[in-house]
């Protein structure tokens, strides 16, 4: 396997086939969806197949940061590349496998994510725009419909839709717990960059 998928499902069954039915028409054989049952789902048996989707059962509920982090011990570290996603996305088709392309070619790049933008689509995640703020050419870019550049280096992104290097992963540790469901994100970011990595 190539890249592992973590979704933590929590009250999830509003969001969840949406979330999985979109991301396996663009998953390749490589790619393994582990969704970690953090409580309060009634649909996560149904949404198992054979090939790629498998299911680990946590302790929960638990946060954010312990959720994923206990996730990954349930699951294994014998991938690539290590993806959180959340439970309220829907993917465009083909993001993971480009983004892990990306950081195939760029070994200094730590973690990375794509656009986020709502849930409706109707704009922007309101996490992804403080994450981008301080990208002027970045937001001009986007406006005027071309990027230059397909990668912008900020300092933090958030954890819907993260992409990290398994090895850095295991080298700069996981989530940190203290932080249960806010700026986890932030701090593994923080890191991934003291070890000398781009994000």
């Amino acid at each position: 396997m190539h890249i592992q998928v973590l979704v933590v499902a929590f009250h999830g069954d509003l969001w969840l086939r949406a979330c999985i039915a979109t991301f396996r028409e663009s998953v390749e054989p490589n790619t393994r969806i582990i969704i970690a049952d953090n409580h309060g789902n009634t649909i996560t048996s149904s949404l198992v197949d054979e090939n790629n989707i498998a299911i680990v059962s946590l302790p929960g509920p638990l946060g954010f940061a312990e959720a994923n982090n206990q996730a990954l011990v349930k699951s294994s570290f014998d991938t690539q590349f290590i993806c959180f996603l959340n439970q309220d996305t829907k993917s465009p088709s083909g993001w993971l496998t480009q983004g892990a392309k990306f950081l195939d070619q760029h070994p200094d790049i730590g973690a990375l994510t794509p656009l986020i933008s709502t849930y409706d689509g109707e704009g922007w995640d309101p996490n992804f725009v403080d994450c981008t703020r301080p990208l002027v050419s970045f937001w001009e870019e986007l406006a005027q419909e071309k990027r230059e550049s397909a990668f912008y280096e900020v300092p933090v992104i958030p954890a819907p839709a993260m992409v990290v290097r398994t090895d850095i992963l295991k080298a700069v540790g996981g989530f940190d717990p203290i932080y249960g469901s806010y700026y986890e994100d932030y701090d593994l970011c923080h890191r991934i960059r003291q070890a000398g990595y781009r994000v």
